[in-house]
């Protein structure tokens, strides 16, 4: 069964409360008390994420929330993957070694580093199969894991393509502007 990090679920409630959306209100129609939310501490099962997603967009009427969300993730600074990151040797070490840690933020996503014709290039893909899943938590979890790396080498590190697996034709814009 996969999951996700408590980090995880309180980047994303961060974001929320910065974008001005009501959590309550979402809270209450997923029947959670925000108070009694372990966020840290928490490895809820990535399954869940398809109700909280499901309502995310009815809430905001937003089909693309999760990308709506990604201007206001907080930085993950200080804590697993920067670490992960500046225990290597090299970053293409720390890359790889990521893989092996990728449950710091969920294990529904594989992380991988490839190198061929066309150079060196991160894979990170996401193992649900759930379309409404896919889009919002990828693009999320793309969002840190490409904050992480900015800020973890001083900006040296920026993506120079990012390509999802699902289908972002609707709005390309707006990932081109957000990514």
């Amino acid at each position: 069964m996969t999951r996700d990090s408590g980090d995880l679920t309180l980047l994303i409630h961060r974001s929320m409360v910065s974008a001005g959306w009501d959590v309550d209100t979402l809270y209450a129609r997923l029947g959670y008390d925000v108070r009694e939310l372990p966020l840290y501490d928490s490895r809820p099962r990535h399954s869940l994420q398809q109700g909280f997603w499901h309502a995310v967009e009815e809430m905001t009427g937003d089909p693309q929330a999760g990308l709506s969300l990604c201007p206001y993730i907080p930085p993950y600074r200080g804590r697993g993957l920067e670490y992960v990151l500046f225990a290597s040797h090299t970053l293409r070490e720390g890359l790889e070694n990521l893989h092996a840690y990728r449950r710091l933020i969920s294990d529904a996503f594989e992380i991988e580093v490839v190198e061929d014709a066309q150079g060196p290039r991160v894979l990170l893909k996401g193992t649900a199969y759930d379309s409404v899943v896919r889009r919002h938590a990828e693009a999320c979890v793309a969002q840190v894991f490409v904050q992480t790396l900015a800020t973890a080498t001083d900006n040296i590190v920026t993506p120079q393509r990012i390509n999802f697996c699902f289908s972002s034709s609707e709005e390309p814009n707006r990932y081109r502007t957000v990514f």
